[in-house]
Order: structure tokens, then sequence, then C-alpha cells
């Protein structure tokens, strides 16, 4: 399954025990990358409400998060899995390798780089395009994109989808004839259509996005 390196949506990367529960840290920080240390922070001790702070949009964008909770929880304990058991290449090219990324900027924080403009910054870490944030109250927050509301459904199936195929093989990972490649197989083989099927409909939502995007400049025009 194809996926892009840090742009993936970061929207729905929260730890399953975040949803409904609070411990009082810090959220958006008074820089780009504290706020990213917050956030990664308040995954690992399960603070939804800081975690959520961090974000800057609206309500689809929350759904996403919380909806998605205990799917990329899933991912992460399986990335690090295949990590242990195969190292961390075979991580980063599992189904979980965006969560894997992301894990690996709480070891590397000497890697991140904030490029800010005005009040717009992208993080940049080792080398790749991280998210884009934005200044709001004096506090910096990831940045949602406008299309989240056409996709937010869409990413929500594919999310749960993800969960499942790991989960299906997470026994597997580290057992004798078993290797990254035959692991990738039986995803593959098995979740390989129904993961097309979700891909034709996000197309088509993002179409539909388009659309509305050309009819919103005409009629500024």
């Amino acid at each position: 399954m194809k996926r892009t390196a840090m742009g993936v949506v970061l929207v729905a990367m929260v730890l399953v025990t975040m949803v409904g529960c609070g411990g009082g840290m810090p959220g958006a920080g008074k820089t780009p990358k504290e706020t990213l240390r917050n956030m990664l922070a308040a995954m690992e001790a399960g603070d939804g409400k800081a975690y959520v702070d961090c974000f800057s949009g609206g309500p689809e964008a929350k759904r996403v998060m919380e909806t998605c909770a205990a799917d990329v929880a899933a991912l992460l304990q399986f990335a690090r899995k295949m990590n242990k058991a195969y190292g961390p290449e075979a991580a980063r090219n599992s189904i979980a390798g965006s969560q894997w990324e992301l894990d690996q900027i709480v070891k590397q924080p000497e890697k991140m780089i904030a490029k800010i403009d005005g009040d717009k910054a992208k993080l940049i870490f080792d080398g790749k395009d991280g998210p884009e944030m934005v200044k709001e109250g004096g506090v910096w927050r990831m940045k949602m994109r406008e299309k989240l509301k056409f996709l937010a459904d869409h990413s929500i199936k594919i999310s749960k989808l993800m969960r499942e195929s790991a989960e299906s093989v997470e026994e597997l990972v580290g057992k004798p004839g078993q290797t990254p490649k035959t692991i990738q197989k039986f995803i593959a083989e098995n979740y390989g259509p129904r993961f097309s099927e979700l891909q034709k409909g996000k197309i088509k939502a993002m179409e539909a996005y388009m659309i509305e995007q050309g009819e919103k400049k005409s009629v500024e025009k």
C-alpha cells in the first residue's frame, strides 16, 4: 500500500487512551517546535485535551482524530513490533510506516527544523517536509486542511482497515519463516481489494472538493 512521508494525516495520530481524558498537560506552544513536542508528549501520556489543542481545525478534524484513536494506537504498536523483529527499515516500509516516522521524532528532536514566515510555519524533520502550522492567539497549532471535510469518512474507513490488516498479521511478526515481504504479501492478498475500493471513494471525494473549489473561484471572479 502506497503512502506519503510525514504528510500522511497527522490528523489521526492519537493514542486510544487519549479520548475522553485529560491530565492538564500543555497543548499549543509558543513556538512550532514546542507545539510538536507537546503534541507528542500528550500522545504518550494519553492527554486528549492537550493533544487536540495542538491542532487548528473544525469539527471534522476533531471527529477524525477521536474516531481513529484506537486504530492509530494499534498501528504504532505494530510498527514498534516490526522494528524489534526486522529493524527500522521494515517498520518504515510497513503499513504503519507513518506512525513509525512520527515515533522517531520523539527520539531525535535535534533533526527537526521550523521554517517560520510570519504567522505560518512548516516543520522539516530529517530533510522531509512535515506538517504546516499557523499562529493563533499567540500560540502555534498544526494546520488542518479544508479538504478534510470531504475526506473525513473515507479517512476513517481507511484507518480502520489499516488497523484490521495490521492486527491480522501481528502474531506472524518474528515467527520462523516470516519476513517483511511475506507479511506485506499477506496484507496485499487479503486486504488489497478493499483498500482499492476505499481509495476509489476517496478519489471521488477529492474530485468533488476540486469541483467545489473551482466553483468558488468562479463566483469570486
